[in-house]
């Protein structure tokens, strides 16, 4: 007996399905589409999905403005990526920074300290690392902040840097 139909869709579904990842996308679905309606007034499901999404685009974009333009004041900060403010709608928020003294994983071990979670280290991606010049140096901290996140927490962030780096 085979383990799955020969027919489509069965044939590419072997074994139980991801219940659990079903509804885990059904509820964040829900949640974009209440952010649509309550946040952008928009009716119906796809204009509230995408209403939402173009907000909460908007909304990363300053907190990722606010993230770069504090690092960048900070001396031997070195932002990865798209820095130009007139270009920050071709990244995501998520912003990537070394530092010329101070390694990534001490940096992030600073923030944990003061309940500040980043990552650090190459991420997956040891090509761009190695390309890049940081993957001996334990590559880079990485700072995403999103739509729950405030501006004062990005401003927090950038203070305990500051502190850590002057």
């Amino acid at each position: 007996m085979r383990p799955a139909p020969e027919r489509h869709p069965g044939c590419f579904e072997t074994g139980t399905q991801s219940h659990e990842g079903f509804a885990g996308i059904t509820a964040a679905v829900d949640y974009f589409a209440w952010i649509g309606e309550t946040m952008a007034g928009a009716s119906g499901r796809r204009n509230a999905l995408t209403a939402a999404m173009n907000l909460l685009f908007e909304y990363e974009k300053t907190l990722a403005a606010r993230l770069i333009d504090g690092l960048l004041d900070i001396d031997g900060v070195r932002v990865l990526g798209i820095t130009d403010k007139t270009a920050l709608h071709r990244r995501v928020p998520t912003v990537s920074f070394t530092h010329d003294r101070v390694a990534p994983g001490d940096i992030a071990q600073h923030l944990a300290d003061d309940n500040i979670f980043v990552w650090n280290g190459h991420n997956y991606a040891v090509e761009v690392a190695k390309s890049l010049g940081i993957y001996e140096s334990g590559g880079a901290v990485r700072i995403g902040p999103v739509h729950y996140n405030s501006a004062g927490e990005v401003d927090e962030t950038l203070a305990r840097l500051s502190d850590l780096l002057s």
